[in-house]
Order: C-alpha cells, then sequence, then structure tokens
C-alpha cells in the first residue's frame, strides 16, 4: 500500500518533531471517535518497522502520521505569520 521509502521519509520527518513518534500517533489515534481505529504501540512500530500489517490498519497509522505533520508545519506557519504581524508591528512603532 505504501512504499518503503513513504514510510521511511514519513518516520524521519516525525522523529524530527516528535521524542516518541510512536507514542505521538499512537496518542493522536486514541483522540479518533472510533475505537477500531485506535492501534497499539507495538503495531504502529511493527508499520514502520516495515513489518506486515492489515492494508486497513496501515492507511489509519500512515493517515495519523501525515495528519500530525501537516498539524505541525500549520502550526509553525501561523506561527511565523504571527511574528510577521508583531515585528511589522514593532518596525512600524520604532523610533530608531
Amino acid at each position: 500500500m505504501f512504499t518503503k521509502k513513504e514510510i521511511d521519509t514519513t518516520k524521519r520527518d516525525l522523529d524530527e518533531l516528535y521524542n516518541n513518534p510512536v507514542r505521538a500517533i499512537h496518542l493522536h489515534l486514541k483522540e479518533l471517535p472510533e475505537k477500531s481505529d485506535h492501534k497499539s504501540e507495538p503495531t504502529i512500530r511493527k508499520f514502520f518497522n516495515g513489518e506486515k500489517v492489515k492494508p486497513h490498519t496501515a492507511k489509519i497509522i500512515y493517515t495519523a502520521a501525515v495528519e500530525l505533520l501537516e498539524e505541525e508545519k500549520d502550526s509553525v506557519n501561523a506561527l511565523k505569520r504571527r511574528g510577521k504581524r508583531l515585528n511589522g508591528t514593532t518596525t512600524s512603532n520604532s523610533t530608531d
């Protein structure tokens, strides 16, 4: 379903953002209302280690990983926009 390269790239990106990406995905999935979408940390670890998991499970885990990456990217971009607004306000009010 997902190539090794896709999984490895996603895992690398998660590793840069989280101390424990497996735990982050597990907690993210626990927030979902569907109990059937909750996956254990060992199952998530299996997926990222290239071990066989059910296709439906792989899709759930990969989706959660991408959602976490998107949320982080959106958060960083929003913070940058806020910083630009602040810097713009600070610069225009500067008396230097």
